[in-house]
């Protein structure tokens, strides 16, 4: 069956998926089916019931993207090259912040960023201050 939900990332990288369906129970969502989706992120998933009478799902796609900026850490990695530190991984992976939109920013700082694309796009999850 198929479900439309809202995904929580576990900072291990597998997630739980909360059916829109209220009578519904929550959807566990392993780690290999977790790649490029961020928590909040709306999805369909395809659900099944396992022996021991748990959901378990594989997202098929994306509905809506819970976001499109956020906020974190700076992270320098040399003169125009850093990224945001995604330091309870909602994201599944780091920020990659475009070289013109960090020239005054500091390592350690805390900034705000657009997101331009997002985490399993081929152009990688790219963002800017």
């Amino acid at each position: 069956m198929m479900i439309l939900g809202t995904v929580k990332r576990h900072p291990d990288g597998f997630g739980f998926l909360i059916p829109d369906d209220k009578t519904h129970e929550d959807v566990y969502i392993p780690k290999h089916s977790m790649e490029g989706i961020m928590t909040n992120d709306k999805v369909y998933a395809k659900v099944s019931r396992a022996k021991d009478g748990r959901y378990s799902g594989e997202i098929v796609r994306i509905d809506k993207r819970a976001t499109d900026k956020t906020f974190g850490i700076f992270r320098s990695r040399g003169e125009n090259d850093g990224y945001l530190e995604d330091k309870e991984n909602h994201w599944g992976e780091p920020l990659k912040l475009a070289p013109s939109s960090i020239k005054n920013v500091k390592n350690g700082d805390m900034v705000y960023a657009k997101i331009n694309s997002y985490p399993g796009d081929p152009r990688g999850f790219r963002g800017e201050i």
